[in-house]
């Protein structure tokens, strides 16, 4: 599904009044892959670190 709306997207097919609905749906399958992906991979070490929350950096 992901594949298809982008493939839409990128072609041009997809009239003006559908972009914004199409484009919300994708980030929204995007986000649920991503969470699919996250929580299969708890004993990788590279999946945790990429699910810790970023840090403001201290500029002084």
């Amino acid at each position: 599904m992901r594949n298809r709306i982008a493939d839409d997207l990128d072609s041009g097919r997809v009239q003006s009044r559908d972009l914004a609905s199409l484009s919300k749906r994708l980030m929204d399958i995007a986000r649920e892959i991503d969470a699919i992906d996250k929580a299969e991979d708890t004993d990788n070490p590279v999946a945790r670190a990429l699910d810790v929350d970023d840090e403001m950096l201290d500029e002084g």
